[in-house]
């Protein structure tokens, strides 16, 4: 897999864990005291995964999955997942046109 780009609106000396309880935090790097549940949207683009996924777009709110999360495959498929307080409700496929992956250098 190459990963090649993301944007999580966050400040720039943040780091991203994730819990054992499953909730996606945000913490000021080397400082435990200031760590939080996230909220907010996240975005990650790839390229050259065997699976053909290009890009993924989701929301957390407190920490958990919640709304629609929207996921991009090379093939044209997007897959839309709702969720509620980090569950899923429902999944939907959608069949599209094919997506020209660009590798970086």
């Amino acid at each position: 897999m190459t990963y090649w780009g993301c944007d999580f609106q966050a400040p720039w000396n943040s780091q991203w864990i994730e819990g054992e309880d499953g909730i996606l935090y945000v913490q000021k790097i080397d400082k435990p005291g200031t760590r939080k549940p996230y909220t907010g949207d996240m975005i990650k683009e790839y390229g050259g995964r065997e699976d053909g996924l290009v890009k993924e777009q989701y929301n957390y709110q407190d920490g958990k999955l919640d709304g629609v999360q929207v996921l991009w495959y090379s093939d044209g498929l997007r897959v839309e997942k709702t969720y509620k307080d980090g569950e899923i409700i429902s999944t939907n496929k959608i069949k599209g046109e094919p997506i020209k992956v660009i590798e970086p250098f």
